[in-house]
């Protein structure tokens, strides 16, 4: 994300809510690149999140989504047996001097959708 003013706080530096927003998109796309064939399957949604910002953020930040691989096998087999499951999801948003400017979790509530009869 790159600075922009409509982005930017009273201080001059990114809002927190614009943070926030890339850090829960990475967290998003994480799970969509993860399981691609589950797309048009499932329903995602967010359920809840715990941030940490810890640096002023300004000029161009990204973001970094992380699923720990024994948490990919534990939310696909849960998913299989239940028809739903959950999976955490950590980011970590960097600045251009490769400052870390917010750290989260991100959990992600994930349900088969109802097979369509024709």
């Amino acid at each position: 994300m790159h600075s922009d003013s409509a982005l930017e706080n009273h201080i001059g530096t990114f809002h927190a809510g614009a943070i926030y927003t890339l850090a829960e998109s990475a967290s998003g796309l994480c799970l969509q690149q993860t399981f691609p064939k589950l797309a048009d399957k499932t329903l995602g949604m967010l359920r809840e999140s715990s941030v940490k910002y810890k640096h002023p953020a300004h000029g161009t930040i990204y973001a970094q989504a992380l699923l720990a691989e024994d948490e990919k096998q534990r939310f696909l087999s849960r998913l299989q047996r239940k028809r739903r499951a959950t999976l955490p999801i950590e980011v970590t948003l960097y600045n251009e001097a490769k400052e870390v400017v917010m750290t989260g979790g991100f959990v992600w509530y994930v349900q088969m959708l109802k097979l369509q009869s024709a």
